[in-house]
């Protein structure tokens, strides 16, 4: 019978994410075949189906991209569409088949039943998982779009309400199962939009199911996986399964084509099968079940098992081979150099014993010749040498290619090497070979010189400078000090705490060097100097009472005030630290010359690292 694609592509809706009303949600036991063999629409190499499927009531089918509102298409990529909206993804379907084909549907503007169909030769009390894939097709960035709702509806009863199917732009499988009554053989499906079309409610559906749902079908086997057993073995093996026979009925059943056609073996409800066909080859078994033994006959009614092969291993095995002359050939713990007949005892990985008949031919050695790149390592202990066999000729192609006896299946490139000696081997298909060795050298290690760790005071300017046995690329500084000395192959800073340096030096070939130095800064000896005297005689020596600081110390502002011995202030000044001279005292009161004397003065900075520094004192006016 021709699958209803009607059914099996509108049912898909409702497998979304509706809301249990009497039903479960997906099988969680084992499944029967898809009574819907057309639920994948097919496959073919048109990007859309010319022919009208009929598989939409109320809705009009489409040959144009993209189907306006209440139309749908059949297509296998949306993205070859010569027409898309901007608000709409382009996808294939969702198969590995590259030309597997969906349903695209762009809602009606009326909400409101959009499928009904009634589906026959069901069986009675049998549970049903009905599924499918399905998807938003809307983009997450796109705004205002309504979202797909739907209803599903068994014989006019509501079973399943979908919330907003999300915008996402991902494929889900959506289902739930649901059990038929005594009686019932048939059923009508409904299925209702309740979200308006317009501008959302579009979304593609694919690979729609309509399978009997059982409950746990596991088959035991008393031979350890993978079920490989020798033709020699003389015992049977058993195959069992715990299936609760009480409520249901089931039937073991084998393939002799890979699994085209089954067919029954052993009794009705046989707890445990015997394999004892000890003849090489791989078989396959299964069993199926359902409710009763009429059911059992119907696929649209039974559930099936896994499936389980057993191999049996042949003790006997004839091989053919040829190899090159002078060459030696293995042969268990033969080491062969003459062509002829040997026979030896295998045990295979199953345990099988196997005698094995080799008939040994050889041919002339012709000699091969090769074309090679070395390419030495760019950094010390670095693994990024390589050797690249760039072409091969000569002897009876095709070519293994082998890196110190190890085979290598990269057509004859060995990256990823460090420095020392290496040795490929060209082996072609009868095992005549060349052999060449290779020496990658070992570049210099790559050293870095930097400052020493070292004590200075808060203020003094520090060099910096790099060498190296390279020429240095791009460094990075950890604390980031590259503003100041850009490469910092030589320059100066001015730290203001005391601090580690790390520094990451790089050659013109990406190879890396860090190096750390430590820098303490001493605040107990500030390079501060404040004279305990001066002779404001304009002799051009000493005339001025100021700071004299080192050049880097102090920031801000520099404040300095001179008071008498009464304590009245007779001097202040408040200067950029940039004009620190400019300052001082000259030893003048409101322009008269102060008088020889001992003075009091207050100096007020605030220092590089941010802390202010306040110092009292006296100074001596000599005239």
């Amino acid at each position: 019978m021709k699958p209803n694609i009607a059914l099996f592509s509108m049912v898909i809706f409702t497998l979304l994410d509706w809301t249990m009303v009497s039903a479960q949600q997906l099988c969680n036991g084992t499944l029967g075949e898809n009574i819907f063999i057309g639920g994948d629409f097919g496959s073919g190499r048109e990007n859309i189906i010319q022919i009208d499927p009929r598989i939409a009531p109320g809705y009009n089918y489409t040959t144009s991209t993209p189907p306006p509102d209440g139309s749908y298409t059949i297509t296998n990529n949306m993205a070859n569409w010569i027409n898309n909206y901007g608000t709409w993804i382009a996808i294939p379907d969702n198969s590995a088949d590259p030309y597997g084909y969906m349903m695209i549907v762009n809602a009606s503007y009326t909400p409101g039943i959009f499928y009904e169909e009634t589906i026959d030769g069901l069986c009675e009390n049998t549970i049903y998982e009905f599924s499918a894939d399905i998807i938003n097709i809307v983009k997450r960035s796109a705004t205002g779009h309504s979202l797909p709702e739907l209803e599903f509806l068994i014989n006019g009863e509501l079973q399943y309400s979908t919330g907003p199917i999300a915008q996402d732009e991902k494929w889900k499988k959506y289902g739930f199962t649901f059990a038929l009554k005594p009686g019932e053989s048939s059923l009508k499906l409904t299925l209702v939009n309740k979200a308006p079309g317009g501008t959302g409610n579009d979304l593609a559906l694919d690979n729609i199911t309509f399978r009997p749902c059982g409950g746990s079908a596991n088959i035991s086997v008393d031979i350890p996986s993978p079920y490989i057993t020798c033709e020699n073995r003389t015992s049977p093996i058993n195959l069992s399964t715990d299936i609760d026979d009480s409520d249901l009925v089931f039937q073991w059943q084998w393939t002799e084509d890979q699994g085209l056609n089954w067919k029954d073996i052993g009794s009705l409800n046989q707890k445990i099968l015997n394999h004892q066909n000890n003849l090489p080859g791989k078989y396959k078994y299964r069993f199926i079940t359902s409710g009763s033994e009429a059911n059992l006959a119907n696929e649209k009614c039974r559930t099936v098992s896994e499936l389980l092969e057993i191999s049996v291993h042949p003790v006997y095995y004839t091989q053919l081979d040829t190899f090159c002359e002078g060459s030696i050939y293995p042969f268990k713990d033969q080491l062969i150099s003459q062509p002829g007949n040997y026979i030896d005892t295998f045990t295979s990985g199953a345990g099988c014993d196997s005698i094995v008949h080799l008939s040994l031919t050889q041919v002339p050695r012709r000699s091969i010749s090769s074309q090679w790149n070395a390419i030495d390592p760019l950094c010390h202990d670095s693994s990024d040498g390589s050797i690249v066999i760039q072409s091969a000729m000569g002897g009876y192609p095709p070519y293994n290619y082998f890196l110190n006896q190890l085979e290598e299946d990269n057509n004859g490139r060995f990256e990823g090497l460090t420095s020392g000696s290496y040795t490929t081997e060209i082996i072609d298909r009868f095992g005549c070979s060349q052999q060449i060795n290779h020496d990658l050298s070992q570049p210099l290690a790559m050293e870095l010189y930097i400052p020493r760790d070292t004590t200075i005071t808060l203020g003094q300017s520090l060099p910096i400078y790099l060498r190296s046995n390279y020429d240095l690329g791009e460094t990075t500084w950890t604390p980031d000090i590259s503003p100041i000395c850009n490469l910092c192959i030589d320059d100066s800073i001015v730290p203001t705490a005391s601090t580690t340096f790390t520094v990451t030096a790089a050659n013109h070939n990406q190879c890396e060097v860090t190096k750390e130095f430590s820098v303490e800064i001493d605040k107990d000896h500030l390079p501060i100097s404040i004279p305990n005297a001066f002779s404001p005689n304009r002799d051009g020596h000493n005339d001025i009472f100021h700071i004299i600081s080192g050049h880097h110390l102090l920031q801000g502002q520099v404040g300095l005030s001179v008071y008498d011995r009464w304590g009245d202030q007779i001097f202040h000044s408040q200067v950029p630290v940039s004009n620190i001279d400019s300052g001082g005292w000259n030893g003048n009161i409101v322009d008269q010359p102060a008088d020889s004397g001992v003075y009091i003065y207050k100096i007020e900075l605030e220092l590089i690292d941010g802390q202010d520094y306040i110092h009292t004192g006296t100074v001596q006016l000599i005239r």
